[in-house]
């Protein structure tokens, strides 16, 4: 059902939304690996899958149909901009679900062979990424460096160790090890049977330190700003800018969307206090929705597309979330470009 007017009098005036990439194929394979060969590997090791590709078309298709008449049929740069991460799987992603959102229609049939064209999907150089890949940042806090400083000596060897004794490599460092997290995960989302020597540290001790590595790079505030906070600086500078003047108004587009990874999720989901599983989906989908009543009151709306719709409800309270205490919320964490590099130089020198 479209959204554009499926509240009564209500009107969507400005969406952000972010994704997960779609089915994707392992990072890396370890040496003694039983399933490096499969043929269930249609793509290259991190690319987007076949079935990935197909799941972010359907993404697409749900998406025309949930914002028909808020889009129009016809891809217009004024009303939606896509940013993904520099990552082939998350381009792959984007021009997937755009593909389903934009199916050419009269005037856009370019060709009569191909039921298909080209969006544009906008990407930043790694090196100047600070909305997806923070990650990359956040192994220089020095939270997380004294966390796993103690950690390493006893748990995460023991982990390594035993790990390394089956793989047929030496891995010694947490991330090695989330390495052949990721691995056992999607081998496992494939159905090839896992071997027996991993039921030591799969799913239970590779989950947790999975778990740890999630939770400390939202552990203060500092933390959250470095990881989160130019997503949100964004998502506060578009919802302003609509919330202040009127539709017509073409300068800033009325649909962001954003084609990321899971913990760009789980951050936002994080700060917002939504209880979530860590286990965010292949192709999870997550609307922020700025809607005005027939009064004029603002207020956003979380929309949550993982196995299932659901409305989520901010900090637990309410899933009609007043804009301007949204915003409060969101200003805590958000940081200009300029605040962020400054924050990454203060972080970086306190080491």
């Amino acid at each position: 059902m479209s959204v554009s007017r499926s509240t009564g009098e209500d009107e969507l005036i400005a969406v952000t939304a972010i994704f997960r990439h779609g089915e994707r194929t392992p990072i890396t394979f370890y040496p003694t690996d039983p399933h490096k060969n499969s043929p269930v590997w249609t793509s290259a090791p991190s690319q987007l899958t076949n079935d990935g590709k197909k799941q972010m078309f359907e993404l697409g298709k749900w998406l025309r149909e949930r914002y028909n008449g808020f889009l129009s049929t016809t891809y217009k740069k004024n009303e939606i901009y896509v940013l993904s991460s520099d990552e082939d799987r998350c381009i792959t992603s984007a021009a997937s679900t755009l593909a389903g959102l934009f199916p050419p229609k009269d005037n856009d049939v370019w060709n009569p062979d191909l039921p298909w064209q080209p969006i544009p999907v906008h990407t930043l150089p790694s090196e100047t990424d600070h909305f997806f890949t923070t990650w990359r940042y956040s192994l220089t806090l020095p939270t997380f460096q004294r966390h796993f400083a103690s950690f390493d000596k006893s748990e995460i060897k023991k982990l390594c160790d035993y790990i390394s004794a089956h793989i047929g490599r030496k891995i010694s460092h947490f991330f090695e090890a989330l390495l052949i997290w990721d691995i056992l995960y999607i081998e496992e989302y494939k159905h090839l049977p896992l071997p027996e020597w991993t039921k030591e540290v799969y799913p239970e001790k590779l989950s947790k330190l999975h778990s740890e590595y999630y939770s400390l790079q939202t552990s203060t505030l500092e933390n959250s700003k470095l990881v989160i906070g130019r997503f949100l600086h964004e998502v506060i500078k578009q919802f302003e800018f609509f919330a202040n003047n009127s539709r017509e108004k073409t300068e800033v587009p009325k649909m962001k969307m954003y084609s990321g990874h899971d913990i760009n999720l789980h951050f936002i989901l994080k700060v917002l206090e939504i209880p979530h599983s860590l286990d965010i989906p292949f192709g999870a989908f997550l609307a922020i929705e700025l809607k005005r009543k027939s009064c004029g009151k603002l207020y956003v709306q979380l929309v949550y597309k993982g196995k299932d719709v659901e409305v989520l409800k901010i900090k637990g309270n309410s899933s009609e979330y007043d804009y301007h205490d949204f915003r409060d919320i969101l200003s805590q964490y958000a940081v200009s470009a300029a605040e962020h590099s400054a924050l990454i130089s203060k972080l970086q020198s306190s080491l």
